[in-house]
């Protein structure tokens, strides 16, 4: 499939790693993802629970609010392709 016709899975990405954020986010875009990226727990909840994401790349040890008390206040719910995935890494 060409990458223009890949459907786009909006991603957030929330890590409080610059070099880490802007790696994730560009390998991301390369493959012609929508990638949004949040700093710190407190805004990636934020925009989590505002945005309909497909994917959500989460750090745990961030600052403000720690990346498992985000995934605890995070609604479980199916996204648009009926999967629920969820992966982390310290």
């Amino acid at each position: 499939m060409a990458r223009s016709e890949r459907r786009s899975a909006r991603t957030l990405v929330v890590d409080d790693e610059p070099g880490v954020l802007r790696l994730i986010s560009l390998a991301l875009d390369a493959e012609g993802i929508e990638v949004d990226q949040a700093s710190d727990g407190e805004e990636g909840l934020e925009r989590a629970l505002t945005t309909d994401y497909e994917v959500v790349v989460l750090d745990l040890q961030l600052p403000k609010v720690d990346g498992i008390t985000v995934l605890r206040r995070l609604p479980f719910r199916q996204t648009r392709s009926g999967h629920h995935r969820l992966h982390w890494s310290g």
